[in-house]
């Protein structure tokens, strides 16, 4: 009986240790396709790790670009304000030229309306001295329309040597 009984605990020993062996395998059996997720799941893991990290670089690129463009335009913006600057000196130097140029032109036409008035006088002098000279007994010769005075310094009250010419 005690034997029996030993030989009973063992059988039923064995018989728990087959159930559980086969409760295991039953399970490992099951487990298998949940390994095989594990195993797909570590891979897609990786692969968005990776992704991650080019998406992280990507954005600080970008990160670097935005940054070189915001400074890019602030320079436009200075380089703009000084080109306004600049076009606005450059009409007014634009303005002054052409002020100058009026006031050079009228300045011509008072220098022209001098020396008319100039030879103008300068022919009653001449007819006057050629008067005068008349009277004096001085010698003056009419030739082609012109006074024709020896010995005269001026032509329109510029030096000019020996001889004087005046039309008129």
């Amino acid at each position: 009986m005690v034997i029996t009984n030993i030989h009973a605990e063992k059988e039923t020993h064995a018989r728990e240790l087959i159930e559980k062996g086969l409760k295991l395998e039953a399970d490992l059996r099951a487990a298998e396709p949940l390994r095989e997720e594990v195993i797909h799941l570590r891979l897609q893991i990786k692969k968005l790790t990776s992704t991650k990290q080019e998406l992280t670089n990507q954005v600080q690129s970008l990160t670097q670009e935005l940054t070189r463009v915001r400074a890019d335009n602030q320079q436009i913006l200075t380089m703009k304000a000084e080109i306004d600057k600049l076009h606005q000196e450059l009409m007014r130097v634009w303005t002054g030229i052409e002020y100058e140029k009026k006031g050079n032109y009228k300045l011509m036409e008072q220098k022209q309306s001098m020396e008319k008035k100039l030879i103008s006088m300068t022919c009653e002098i001449e007819k006057s001295r050629a008067d005068l000279a008349t009277m004096d007994g001085r010698p003056w010769v009419v030739a082609e329309g012109c006074f024709i005075l020896s010995k005269a310094l001026y032509i329109t009250g510029f030096l000019t040597g020996q001889i004087f010419f005046m039309c008129f």
